[in-house]
């Protein structure tokens, strides 16, 4: 959900602006201001702020590359990462 979205079939690219939230099929939440999502290659990006709320943990930072493929996600700059011991003792 956001403000604006522009989608190219030709590229197989969408972009999306203004107040950006997302959730997951897996529970976890997203957020930021720009992504980038190139559905050919299954890989999605942001150059801007970002924030990934879930039950286990929470990250924010500046950039962001998902692999839809590889299921991986990195966090480019001034990272700040949350884990909730809770979540991880049995």
């Amino acid at each position: 959900k956001g403000e604006k979205g522009d989608y190219s079939r030709s590229s197989g690219t969408i972009r999306l602006r203004g107040d950006l939230r997302g959730r997951t099929g897996n529970g976890y939440r997203v957020f930021a201001e720009r992504l980038l999502v190139n559905e050919k290659e299954g890989r999605m990006s942001s150059d801007g702020p970002i924030r990934i709320e879930g039950p286990f943990f929470s990250i924010r930072g500046i950039g962001l590359e998902v692999d839809l493929n590889r299921k991986t996600l990195r966090v480019l700059s001034e990272v700040t990462t949350r884990i909730l011991a809770e979540a991880l003792t049995p």
